[in-house]
């Protein structure tokens, strides 16, 4: 089975695709798969802070990165912690508990405080 349909180019030319597969990396939101109806599906949602740290704390991630798991960072996902180029990003998702994203975030910030002494505040 191909799937075929239009997509908008700049809002300005009209292209028309014919694939066997359809990959809809764009977000919860998704317009492709609002596009091919691909139905309801469950989403993850994420939550991701860049914070700032003294060059003496971000030397500790120069080849290391931290995953966090257990119900208080998040219940199906994980927590993180990636070096960046001056600065790290702490995050964590879920899919089953979405309004609990800033809890989960709160703990996987707690986390990295308590395992690294990192002032993440």
């Amino acid at each position: 089975m191909s799937l075929v349909f239009t997509w908008p180019f700049a809002d300005i030319r009209w292209f028309v695709f014919q694939v066997d597969v359809v990959i809809g990396a764009d977000g919860a939101n998704s317009r492709v798969a609002k596009e091919i109806d691909a139905g309801e599906y469950d989403y993850a949602i994420a939550f991701q802070e860049r914070i700032r740290i003294p060059d003496e704390k971000m030397d500790y991630y120069k080849d290391l990165a931290e995953m966090y798991v257990g119900d208080d960072v998040s219940p199906d996902f994980y927590g993180w912690v990636f070096p960046k180029y001056d600065h790290v990003a702490v995050g964590t998702g879920t899919v089953v508990n979405k309004t609990a994203i800033k809890q989960y975030q709160q703990a996987t910030r707690d986390r990295s405080k308590v395992r690294h002494k990192l002032l993440l505040n």
